[in-house]
């Protein structure tokens, strides 16, 4: 007759049923967190994205002693900073797209670009053409980057 010593080592199949269940309600709490997270992830880089494109492009325009212009194209997700050289050609800096499940929020009433054609520009002196540009994600969190007339960029919730 075997000993206490040779009794069988391992879980009961209801040990493992309730492990499986804690997990399995652990995910289902944790999930949903998860997913807003990554979805407020992709948000905050794009604005930070767009944010830096502004920097660059009212640098760019004192740099080169010209206006560099950022358009924004709602319809496709993407935006443009170009400048013309001395010869007056179109120089492309940049082309760049949202984030998918980011996009610009034209209807939003704070999005003010669009009286403006979608674009702002950025002179020389570093003034702007001020306006304010709403980006959203999927979740329907907003975030606005506004260009005021002297060429300051802000980040509002």
């Amino acid at each position: 007759m075997p000993g206490p010593a040779a009794k069988a080592l391992g879980f009961s199949l209801l040990e493992v049923i309730v492990v499986i269940g804690i997990f399995t309600i652990a995910a289902a709490i944790a999930l949903p967190h998860l997913m807003d997270w990554r979805h407020g992830l992709r948000l905050r880089a794009a604005v930070n994205e767009v944010r830096g494109d502004l920097e660059r492009a009212k640098s760019r325009a004192v740099k080169e002693n010209a206006t560099v212009s950022v358009a924004f194209l709602p319809a496709e997700g993407r935006y443009h900073l170009t400048y013309p050289d001395p010869e007056g050609n179109l120089v492309s800096i940049k082309s760049q797209a949202l984030p998918q499940g980011v996009r610009f929020a034209v209807e939003n009433p704070d999005y003010t670009f669009d009286s403006s054609g979608n674009k702002t520009s950025f002179t020389s002196r570093g003034t702007a053409q001020p306006g304010a540009l709403v980006l959203e994600n999927e979740r329907g969190k907003r975030r606005s980057i506004v260009v005021n007339f002297l060429g300051r960029i802000d980040v509002r919730d």
